[in-house]
């Protein structure tokens, strides 16, 4: 008899579509599962962000309703961090996990994947049949996992880095635990001609007039992607009058305003320094490629615990990477490749590293090796990965 897959509902107790990087997680990984013919259904509450990219997903996707009372208490609690926040969130959070019942009982999935201990406490007590995935992205909800342990022979755990993997086993140390990391479209990944196109380019200008950027979220959730660095690279370009410029993308409206004053006290030359608004996912891959240095600097907030799909991407592109050197990328590179590191918020340091890279001896094998490290972490091998106990 021919094997059937298992209907798997993908639910998301927030909006899709959506311009933050949940919402790449669940694009990809809901296409991956349909070309491998998998019956799926998204369910979240509706988004009112177009991209076309989210086209594939669109078709599979049923929103549940959101009432004023739910927007009310989820608006109020990702206010701050006091317990009446968290009380507040929690409650709208429920009403529209509840929301949801009426989707997944109609579609009758098999498996329910989902990446908040919460909505996965509350599905696995309402619907006594089915396996659950949980992805686990950082280290709120401690007191979910208490209770979680309870439906231990359904449910399967994957956090996307050491540290998450490390926080989950302090809970829960039998649990069945898999590192699933974020990734990369295969397509996305650049080859070795194109890395060579690239080092041509370097030649023919003599290694000057360096284009160095930044392309991602300026301040997500309330906590500071560190692009500060970017901009003290441009300011000391411009006092020491080195030919390379800085363009940082991805601010919404109200981040341009505050960056455009604070840019105006440095008075900084158009030239070294350049803002650009947020962009599609697939017109930002674009972007990167027209770069030649891509920095990554470290997260402002000390309980950010994520695994950045940006620095994949960015390795993918066969660029120059300069990466913030921090605990948490450090854990991210256990081979032979390491992207080039800086010592954060140190604006020589961040200029040294970018001349290194460009003196480089062995650039091109590092550029080649850098391919190859991300090969390793596509969407289709995470997505299967985790499949695998289903089918």
């Amino acid at each position: 008899m021919k094997f059937k897959p298992p209907k798997i509902a993908y639910v998301i107790d927030a909006p899709l579509p959506t311009s933050k990087a949940y919402g790449i997680t669940a694009k990809e990984t809901v296409e991956i599962l349909l070309k491998h013919k998998f019956e799926v259904k998204v369910i979240s509450a509706p988004g009112n962000y177009f991209d076309s990219g989210y086209r594939k997903l669109s078709n599979v996707q049923e929103c549940f309703p959101v009432s004023p009372s739910a927007k009310f208490f989820i608006k109020f609690g990702n206010r701050g961090n006091r317990r009446l926040n968290t009380v507040s969130w929690t409650i709208g959070t429920t009403i529209n996990v509840i929301n949801s019942f009426k989707i997944l009982k109609r579609f009758t999935p098999q498996v329910i994947w989902v990446r908040n201990p919460f909505v996965a406490l509350i599905l696995l007590n309402r619907f006594r049949k089915v396996s659950m995935i949980l992805e686990i992205h950082g280290t709120s909800g401690k007191i979910y996992y208490n209770f979680l342990k309870f439906y231990r022979d359904r449910l399967r755990f994957y956090p996307i880095n050491d540290l998450n993997k490390e926080f989950l086993l302090r809970y829960m140390p039998t649990s069945i635990v898999e590192i699933a990391p974020m990734c990369v479209r295969a397509e996305n990944i650049v080859s070795k001609y194109d890395c060579l196109k690239y080092l041509k380019s370097l030649r023919s200008r003599n290694f000057q007039n360096i284009r160095i950027g930044y392309v991602g979220r300026i301040e997500p959730s309330g906590y500071s992607k560190g692009v500060i660095d970017l901009i003290n690279l441009a300011e000391y370009f411009f006092t020491n009058k080195i030919k390379a410029s800085v363009t940082i993308i991805g601010a919404d409206k109200k981040e341009i305003f505050r960056l455009q004053s604070h840019l105006s006290e440095l008075n900084i030359p158009r030239f070294y320094l350049k803002l650009m608004p947020h962009m599609s996912h697939s017109s930002a891959i674009r972007t990167m490629k027209k770069l030649d240095v891509l920095v990554l600097p470290s997260y402002e907030s000390p309980t950010y615990i994520g695994m950045p799909i940006k620095l994949l991407e960015y390795i993918s592109t066969g660029r120059i990477t300069i990466v913030s050197d921090s605990p948490l990328y450090n854990s991210l590179f256990k081979g032979d490749f390491r992207p080039f590191m800086y010592k954060p918020h140190d604006v020589v340091s961040l200029n040294e590293q970018i001349q290194i890279a460009l003196q480089s001896k062995d650039l091109k094998l590092h550029l080649f090796d850098g391919i190859k490290f991300v090969a390793d972490f596509t969407w289709e091998k995470r997505t299967m990965n985790i499949m695998k106990p289903y089918i």
